[in-house]
């Protein structure tokens, strides 16, 4: 009778301990399920957009302020440009710059920030949001020390699409 509780109890602690295993190797299963699926999610989203930039200048009124022609041709409207990125590059010993965004017009822009503009008359719903199909104008206005010239524009949305565009050479001078 000893020995048959002793089993019993050597038993009950086997099997306890396999199901706690089972129950943690299910747990790890549903969270990397669970980080794929997001993944997935966020790869499908990051597919839908889709931005193109048509075209990179100096302003003719100031030459520290660039204008970048860009085009939504994606699915999805893109409206949080805080969460942007706007990285120009040089061609001179001026190192690369990340503007910041400021909401407004492009006279209230201080110094390595940018802004984005929708023409109000060709796309006149929602002025806010960058919808597929519509045009706006990138305005940067860049804090140089010297003249220089921008040699690449680097565009980074809200879902993880980046954009990589080489400008030419882009005449910019300090303000």
């Amino acid at each position: 009778m000893g020995i048959s509780l002793a089993a019993l109890l050597v038993m009950s602690v086997f099997f306890t301990g396999v199901l706690m295993m089972y129950r943690t190797t299910l747990f790890g299963n549903v969270v990397v399920s669970n980080a794929v699926d997001a993944s997935v999610e966020q790869a499908l989203e990051k597919s839908k957009t889709y931005i193109v930039i048509d075209d990179v200048s100096a302003s003719p009124s100031d030459a520290c302020v660039i204008q970048v022609t860009v085009g939504n041709r994606g699915a999805i409207a893109i409206h949080d440009f805080n969460t942007m990125d706007v990285i120009v590059h040089y061609q001179g010993a001026t190192a690369p710059v990340r503007l910041e965004y400021m909401p407004g017009n492009q006279n209230a822009l201080t110094g390595d920030d940018w802004t984005m503009t929708i023409d109000g008359t060709k796309f006149p719903f929602e002025p806010s949001i960058f919808n597929p199909g519509e045009d706006a104008m990138i305005h940067g206005r860049l804090n140089l020390a010297g003249a220089d010239n921008v040699s690449a524009i680097a565009l980074g949305t809200p879902s993880g699409y980046v954009l990589r565009y080489s400008t030419g050479l882009v005449g910019v001078a300090p303000c």
